[in-house]
């Protein structure tokens, strides 16, 4: 198992969306895609532009270290977005566990405290070890509105697993990106055909200005409220706009 990873970014903010909106979190955004939607606002993972850098895992907690040690805080959830984590899951795997062996170093952080969310956009399904390290799944299956083909972001096997997974003791979230009518009708169809629980479904406004969200949260707040879908905000682009990495 390499003890590197394909890197775009870390930084320290809150979380901006799903069911931990809030939480101040350490964040490592992967370099490397397996889609390439039309709205994706970090392209810079994936693009002829892309930013990415390799890292030695190490190197990684070091920074999460640091970091923890500058706020004096316990910096207890982790989010590890992309691009698509999961692509680098095996190293994802060895990233879990040497952090969890971070917290030696620190004063006010310890293992059992840690929460890592993972990203994923539902194409790739986890493999073993990294489920048996319980981390959260938050499960962003893409709609026809990110100009992907179906065949390419929909892979029943997976979401299968994941619903399955679900109804375990596994903390899986489904987060569906809403642009148009044609979204819902398609998540809709998610929902039904894999048996979904409606409260593990998040739906949030497609925008990356305070303006495009507005324009798109009418739409999801009323079918978030017929059917009991959680609304999901973006936190980040109400605070700081389109700005990366805060």
């Amino acid at each position: 198992m390499k003890n590197e990873l394909l890197v775009n970014s870390l930084f320290y903010s809150i979380q901006g969306e799903g069911p931990r909106i809030g939480t101040p979190s350490f964040f490592i955004r992967l370099g490397g895609c397996d889609l390439d939607c039309f709205y994706c606002d970090s392209k810079e993972t994936w693009s002829g532009q892309s930013t990415n850098i390799k890292m030695t895992i190490p190197s990684i907690v070091n920074e999460y270290v640091k970091y923890c040690q500058q706020c004096k805080s316990n910096i207890s959830n982790i989010v590890i977005t992309g691009g698509e984590p999961l692509i680098q899951q095996k190293e994802i795997v060895n990233l879990i566990k040497q952090m969890n062996n971070s917290t030696k170093k620190l004063l006010y952080v310890f293992p059992e405290d840690i929460n890592f969310e993972i990203e994923t956009n539902g194409t790739i399904e986890p493999i073993i070890e990294l489920c048996e390290l319980c981390p959260e799944f938050n499960v962003s299956i893409k709609l026809d509105s990110s100009n992907v083909s179906r065949s390419r972001r929909i892979k029943s096997k997976v979401i299968k697993k994941y619903v399955k997974s679900s109804e375990s003791d596994f903390n899986i979230k489904f987060k569906f990106v809403i642009n148009n009518e044609t979204d819902i009708e398609e998540m809709l169809d998610l929902y039904e055909d894999f048996n979904i629980d409606e409260k593990i479904i998040y739906l949030m406004p497609e925008g990356k200005t305070q303006e495009e969200i507005q324009q798109h949260s009418l739409l999801v707040v009323d079918t978030c409220k017929k059917y009991g879908f959680k609304y999901c905000d973006r936190l980040q682009i109400n605070i700081w706009g389109n700005k990366r990495n805060v």
